[in-house]
């Protein structure tokens, strides 16, 4: 496993570094590409939708998250192993309740559910 990823745990891992999955985002050729109007769009009306200061399109490669279109942050790319949206790609639909648990959504940091 890639040290890039090591500190998540090893189910969202695999979903993560999946080649099936990896090849799919190197085919969109979009990681390294500039932001999208469209996106930024999407992203302006989910952000007003939600009445929310964040709201971001994330592409999430082997390693980095990248920020597509981002309102409220600066960033334009973060480390997967900090990303709650490694997480959420690896949830089973049955049990994503457990992401409840995840001090990124109820700790200090939470992310607050808009909608």
């Amino acid at each position: 496993m890639s040290s890039k990823v090591d500190s998540l745990p090893a189910d969202v891992s695999r979903v993560v570094i999946d080649a099936e999955r990896l090849a799919l985002l190197q085919g969109l050729g979009a990681m390294d590409t500039a932001t999208d109007p469209d996106f930024d769009r999407i992203t302006g009306l989910a952000a007003a939708i939600a009445e929310a200061p964040v709201a971001l399109v994330s592409l999430i490669g082997s390693s980095r998250r990248r920020l597509k279109a981002r309102i409220g942050l600066d960033e334009k790319e973060t480390p997967t192993s900090t990303s709650f949206c490694a997480h959420a790609i690896a949830a089973d639909k049955k049990t994503d309740v457990l992401l409840a648990r995840d001090q990124r959504i109820v700790g200090e940091t939470r992310i607050e559910r808009g909608v």
